[in-house]
């Protein structure tokens, strides 16, 4: 929003939309159904400390809470403008973004999937919401057509090497380096990291960044925390 020349606080209804829907998500991914997680962030997760039913209303109650933020009558942008944050944020939220890259996720686990799908995976599992906070933001500060075409270019770049990143780090904590394996059947499905190699997985995530911070040159000094953010998925270690 600020690289567009809003108002920063004008995007906060998207970027509190996306949290809570990014918590669901996190929710709803620990159940005994799906990964049968037993901790998250150093916690018990909300169904083994609460219980499995709480755990689901929980998730149903912060996608629910995600879109009333997005639809209060007091949001100071013009409707028009609303209802494509609505939209989109819908989109990257649903079949098509984040709950269908789910279920390509659970696919995974009987038909390990070739790189090409696997790619397709995270860009709807994961970089669906990268790409949604970006251009949210860029649509809740009144951005132009071409700032949006920049804005959701960088999104798809960064989105992708985080998912990179993120593979390759979980590779390297397994200690699969040089053997090409985590220790986890259907991990390994999903890790292009495993698919690739390190090596060429590494260059595409510095190739990705190169090309997000390319998209948000046109924003010179005001793009700079977008460009921070780039730079920080491809350093970081954790």
């Amino acid at each position: 929003c600020q690289a567009v020349s809003g108002t920063p606080e004008t995007a906060l209804p998207v970027g509190c939309a996306l949290e809570l829907i990014h918590a669901y998500s996190l929710v709803h991914d620990d159940l005994p159904d799906l990964d049968n997680d037993a901790e998250r962030r150093g916690q018990p997760t909300v169904h083994i400390k609460y219980g499995v039913p709480t755990a689901i209303l929980t998730g149903d109650a912060l996608l629910t809470e995600a879109f009333r933020i997005l639809a209060d009558p007091t949001w100071a942008v013009a409707p028009a403008i609303q209802v494509r944050a609505i939209a989109l944020v819908a989109e990257a939220a649903g079949a098509a973004g984040m709950v269908g890259g789910q279920q390509y996720d659970i696919d995974a686990a009987h038909t390990p999937p070739s790189p090409a799908e696997v790619g397709r995976l995270h860009a709807m599992k994961t970089g669906a919401l990268f790409r949604a906070a970006v251009v949210g933001g860029g649509i809740a500060g009144a951005a132009s057509v071409d700032e949006l075409a920049a804005l959701e270019r960088y999104g798809r770049c960064v989105g992708r090497a985080f998912q990179l990143t993120d593979d390759l780090l979980d590779l390297l904590e397994a200690g699969g380096a040089g053997d090409g394996a985590t220790g986890d059947a259907h991990e390994d499905a999903v890790n292009l990291a495993v698919h690739l190699g390190a090596d060429s997985v590494r260059i595409e995530a510095e190739q990705q960044v190169a090309h997000a911070l390319d998209a948000v040159a046109r924003f010179g000094d005001r793009g700079r925390v977008l460009a921070a953010i780039a730079r920080f998925i491809r350093d970081r270690d954790v």
